[in-house]
């Protein structure tokens, strides 16, 4: 059996397998011509979440139906019982289970593992060596540097290019010939499952948000747009994108129209996509490019430099830096202690606005982080505030998503996304913030406003730790890497609170 699977490899990698058959498929089997008709004339979110709506109308498979399934999709050219993965460099009989498994190119522990439509798509798990699967993890992709700790001739797994990796020390690389099939895939499960539990995991992070747009993170989307274009669509991406219609019902727009990565999440991002100038399986002239940016943000401030009572969800922001409060007590949050955090003595002036007036030096400061429409409290260390149950917050742990909403009398009202863990009060009996499920004293929040006359997306407490921020108040991962090494995509963002541009 072992032989017989060396002895299909070495056919395969030779070619043996090519049939006129196959190529009939790819030639004549394309999209109906209304598939994609509410998705002309739209740009970037609006393009993305049009798509979105098309290909999330499918069949779902259940997990156990994907090996069957492989067959029909994954089935070495020539043959009815073998099959290929994009992991190793092997093919092998069905019945070889031992050997081969299905694997979720982006991993399912990035939403917490649950068994939705994603977890069984045929588009996004697919055949898989059985080392390369485990060896591969939960980790992204990425471009691996130094001596890789797993290496199969097809897939490489190891530290990360500077500026890759994001959240992750380690990251996977798929060989050349594959890199734009992984990539389509990534846009794939942007597309069709932005609305899931992304991060929702409470120790695994995800480079993937739940958002609209752009969903992907920004070093991610980078090297995902590389790659789309460095391996354009294959006659086997063809001919999965039509095997697994007939099955699922639906296709990867990505293989398509390799153009709509472009309009999505490249430089004509802000041109519209026309269905009838678009050509099947073209990609754009020249590679897709990271979009230039000309929006400048944030507006103007022109209050007082110091810390200004927040009372409208519409003054939130990624990027802003705030802090707790509770007037009718006069404290603020200090440093975490233990499963709280602590209170110290300020100082407020609530004349026509309220604002602190006496700041302690140990003030426990966060920036905003959006994640979906909830929001993180992210410190200086880049630790998230999170909430493991009911009057335990730990930093990095638990549930680190919070709902913010605001009450009429301009208290601040932060629910941790797991609603039986409670909301961000004050205890005036023992002196703390903490979230309750019981009424305790109601808090408020509270902005900082710098000098220059505009909210600086860095909390004073980081100084100088180089975070740049994009236009819209977004962490860049790897930011001051990427600007040292002149890869930052061209257009305008925030470092220390100053704008900088990038040609």
């Amino acid at each position: 059996m072992f032989f017989n699977t060396i002895l299909s490899s070495i056919m395969w990698k030779t070619g043996f397998f090519l049939s006129f058959l196959c190529s009939v498929v790819s030639l004549f089997a394309q999209p109906k011509a209304t598939y994609y008709q509410s998705a002309d004339g739209l740009s970037r979110d609006n393009l993305k979440q049009a798509l979105g709506q098309i290909i999330k109308d499918h069949s779902q498979r259940s997990y156990d139906q994907l090996k069957d399934d492989y067959l029909n999709i994954y089935v070495v050219r020539g043959t009815s019982q073998q099959v290929y993965d994009m992991f190793s460099n092997l093919i092998y009989d069905y019945s070889q289970t031992s050997m081969w498994n299905r694997e979720h190119v982006v991993p399912n522990s990035w939403w917490g593992g649950v068994r939705n439509a994603a977890y069984s798509d045929l588009f996004s798990v697919i055949p898989s060596e059985m080392k390369a699967n485990s060896s591969k993890s939960n980790y992204p992709l990425g471009e691996v540097v130094g001596n890789p700790s797993y290496d199969n001739g097809c897939i490489k797994v190891g530290s990360p290019k500077e500026g890759q990796g994001g959240y992750y020390r380690y990251v996977f690389e798929p060989n050349d010939k594959h890199k734009g099939d992984f990539a389509r895939i990534y846009f794939y499960v942007a597309t069709c499952y932005d609305d899931i539990s992304w991060g929702s995991h409470s120790t695994v992070k995800s480079e993937i948000a739940k958002e609209t747009w752009p969903t992907l993170s920004p070093w991610l989307v980078n090297l995902l747009l590389r790659w789309h274009d460095a391996d354009p669509v294959s006659d086997d991406e063809k001919n999965i994108n039509n095997a697994v219609e007939k099955i699922q019902g639906n296709r990867n727009p990505f293989i398509d129209y390799p153009i709509l990565a472009n309009h999505i999440w490249g430089q004509q991002n802000t041109i519209p996509f026309s269905l009838a100038d678009a050509v099947l399986y073209k990609h754009i002239e020249g590679g897709t490019q990271p979009p230039i940016t000309d929006t400048i943000s944030p507006e103007p401030d022109d209050r007082e430099p110091g810390w200004w009572q927040v009372r409208s969800e519409k003054e939130l922001a990624n990027g802003k830096c705030v802090t707790l409060g509770c007037i009718d007590l006069q404290s603020v949050s200090g440093p975490i202690s233990g499963n709280y955090l602590s209170a110290l003595d300020a100082t407020f002036a609530t004349d026509s606005v309220t604002r602190i007036t006496q700041v302690p030096n140990d003030m426990q400061t966060f920036f905003l982080e959006s994640s979906g429409s909830a929001w993180k409290l992210v410190d200086k260390n880049q630790n998230t505030l999170g909430a493991s149950d009911a009057k335990k917050l730990a930093w990095g742990n638990g549930i680190d998503t919070w709902n913010i909403s605001f009450t009429q009398e301009g208290n601040v009202v932060i629910q941790s996304t797991h609603t039986k863990y409670g909301i961000l009060q004050f205890n005036n009996s023992f002196p703390r913030f903490l979230n309750y499920t019981s009424q305790q004293t109601p808090i408020q929040l509270f902005v900082k406003v710098e000098p220059t006359g505009v909210h600086q997306p860095v909390c004073s407490s980081r100084k100088e730790n180089n975070i740049v921020y994009d236009t819209q108040g977004r962490i860049v991962p790897n930011g001051m890497i990427l600007l040292q090494q002149k890869s930052l995509p061209r257009g305008i963002y925030l470092l220390n609170g100053a704008k900088i541009w990038v040609r």
